[in-house]
């Protein structure tokens, strides 16, 4: 018995034996113009509704320096140098632990905030700067949000360092500010 052998399929019309041509885009478009117009409105639409009615999110970022301790000699004070920039990212990374987090929503509550925002930090690279930054719906949370954690990581890093006979200390070099525009969505257009 044998088998039938596949043969691609032929058009029968030359009309359509060769590819789309651009005559053909054309005419295939005039005759469906009406569900490509409707395609395009309900697409622009729905992205401007959702870029400029979403929800808007603000950033109030607050700036913790880190200071080296006193040494009596040069030596001593490289070393101090040295410690302090392999700890910047250590402290860094406290902000989100599980005791900087219980400070901030104490001190938050204190201040009568019940829904803190979110809290990232970020290392300025070649400083001692850590940028600790809030992100929330509301301006005033973000802003409280930023200068609570800040100041949670600086008693967070003077208990760890308390006791020890060269101590690091953190500082507010910037207090959070308020932010007036949102950083979501983004409606430059």
């Amino acid at each position: 018995y044998a088998s039938p052998t596949w043969q691609p399929y032929k058009p029968s019309s030359a009309k359509y034996a060769d590819a789309v041509d651009f005559l053909g885009v054309v005419a295939a478009l005039r005759r469906r113009w009406l569900a490509l117009f409707l395609c395009i409105i309900a697409g622009t639409g729905g992205g401007y509704d959702l870029g400029h009615h979403g929800t808007k999110l603000y950033r109030s970022t607050a700036q913790v320096l880190v200071l080296t301790p006193d040494g009596g000699s040069i030596g001593d004070q490289v070393a101090g140098t040295q410690l302090t920039s392999n700890l910047v990212a250590t402290y860094a990374g406290l902000v989100n632990s599980g005791t900087v987090v219980a400070r901030t929503i104490s001190k938050l509550q204190a201040e009568g905030v019940n829904s803190p925002g979110t809290v990232s930090a970020l290392i300025v690279p070649a400083t001692y700067l850590i940028n600790v930054s809030s992100v929330s719906p509301s301006p005033r949370i973000a802003q409280a949000t930023a200068d609570a954690a800040s100041s949670a990581l600086i008693d967070e890093v003077a208990a760890l360092e308390q006791g020890l006979p060269s101590q690091i200390t953190l500082h507010v070099a910037t207090a959070a500010g308020l932010p007036f525009k949102p950083i979501s969505p983004n409606t430059r257009l």
